[in-house]
C-alpha cells in the first residue's frame, strides 16, 4: 500500500489555508 503522493502537498496546502485563515480570524480588521 504505497500513499499517494497528491496527497502529501494537498494536505499541507490545506494545512498552511487553515493557518492563514486562523491568523486573520485572529487578529481584527
Amino acid at each position: 500500500m504505497e500513499e499517494p503522493l497528491d496527497e502529501q502537498p494537498l494536505h499541507q496546502r490545506l494545512l498552511k489555508i487553515h493557518i492563514e485563515v486562523a491568523a486573520r480570524s485572529q487578529r481584527p480588521s
